[in-house]
């Protein structure tokens, strides 16, 4: 149940002094209202301040911080990260604890985050170099784009606690260091979060599905060690290949092997075509063919069974663009 001061004002109307006034009252001149003009809103109950009050801003940073938070959560659980997704759920329930304090007027008792006290959270955020290893972080874009989205939550808690100071100035009747002093705690955890993430992210921001892709590269080229890694690289001329139907077509008879190319099983024949097309004509261009029976050097030692004078040209008006390639 809520326990809230409510403010009285009084009725002209009414012409009784202290009378109870049934509408909304603002809350800087007890002015009454029958309707809620649109330019204010409701601090608590039916007291009245402009959209503008302090506190009424405060309240706006909250906001603002658990819609940033879900955000974050729902694209960490489309990425797989369910860990920092539960992880900024402990965020959100505090954010929502410290709105409800201050809409209710609950003092805020200390929590834990991860299983470490708000004091101890606050030590590693002071010291990074002590509990993470790592100096204090000099962002960049460079970073990885989760550790960039915690930071962007991290300011939004520095501008809600700089907003919780202008709303509670510390005046008797208006101080709230527990609310203040809880947003200051929530950076520091989100920082922290963010010093987690980037020594898991390992050096110049890499993922660690980087370091697993490098740790298995790493090992695959340790088990070939000693192994002949070069890739032989060769440059054909421009040559066509030619199906066996066409072969026939053309010829009338198999290619005649001139030399073996450096891709098994390949020759390039000592027959030639022309291309003809609409750009133009391309002459004597080589053919290569696959060894359809037998090795080069047999098929080479039985080419002049069959074949006598010098090397047969035949020409081509018509080859098929799906049968050459170079």
């Amino acid at each position: 149940e809520r326990k809230i001061r409510v403010v009285t004002g009084k009725s002209a109307a009414a012409g009784q002094s202290g009378a109870t006034v049934q509408g909304y009252v603002a809350v800087a001149d007890g002015t009454v209202y029958r309707v809620k003009p649109e330019q204010m809103t409701q601090l608590i109950g039916k007291q009245l301040v402009p959209k503008d009050h302090p506190r009424i801003v405060f309240r706006g940073w909250l906001d603002r911080l658990q819609a940033e938070i879900l955000l974050l959560q729902q694209q960490l659980k489309t990425q797989g990260d369910q860990q920092l997704s539960h992880d900024l759920a402990e965020l959100l329930t505090r954010a929502r604890a410290i709105l409800r304090a201050e809409v209710v007027g609950e003092r805020l008792a200390p929590c834990s985050f991860f299983g470490l006290s708000e004091d101890e959270i606050r030590a590693r955020s002071h010291h990074p170099k002590e509990y993470f290893g790592l100096e204090h972080l000099e962002l960049s874009a460079d970073m990885d784009a989760t550790v960039l989205a915690l930071n962007r939550l991290r300011t939004l808690v520095r501008s809600a606690e700089l907003s919780a100071v202008t709303a509670f100035p510390g005046t008797a009747d208006n101080e709230r260091n527990d609310i203040i002093q809880a947003l200051n705690r929530l950076s520091s955890v989100i920082y922290t979060m963010m010093l987690k993430a980037v020594k898991a992210a390992g050096p110049q921001g890499e993922t660690m599905e980087n370091r697993v892709v490098d740790d298995i590269v790493a090992k695959v080229m340790a088990k070939l060690k000693g192994v002949d890694l070069a890739i032989p690289v060769e440059l054909s001329a421009r040559h066509v290949h030619l199906s066996a139907a066409d072969v026939q077509t053309l010829f009338g008879s198999e290619l005649t092997p001139a030399r073996e190319l450096s891709q098994p099983g390949q020759f390039l024949s000592r027959e030639r075509v022309r291309l003809i097309g609409p750009g133009g004509t391309f002459e004597n261009i080589a053919i290569q063919r696959k060894n359809p029976g037998g090795n080069f050097h047999d098929r080479c030692a039985g080419a002049g069974s069959h074949r006598s004078g010098p090397p047969v040209r035949r020409y081509c008006r018509n080859v098929r663009p799906a049968d050459r390639h170079g």
